[in-house]
């Protein structure tokens, strides 16, 4: 849930690598991709909408 994010923070991806939390001014993002819609329910988690696409980095 969003109210979990905190400033900073790692969190790990499916393909092993991680994303980075950023909270500022009320706003929060995912790699630099701004949060628009939160905390919505689906049937095998929470789904958050972004402001753009996002594409998790294939690890090396």
């Amino acid at each position: 849930m969003l109210h979990d994010f905190r400033n900073n923070q790692q969190l790990p991806a499916l393909n092993g690598t991680h994303v980075t939390i950023t909270v500022r001014d009320g706003e929060t993002s995912i790699n630099g991709s701004r949060i628009l819609a939160r905390d919505r329910q689906g049937s095998n988690g929470v789904i958050h909408l972004l402001d753009k696409t996002y594409a998790v980095p294939v690890p090396e």
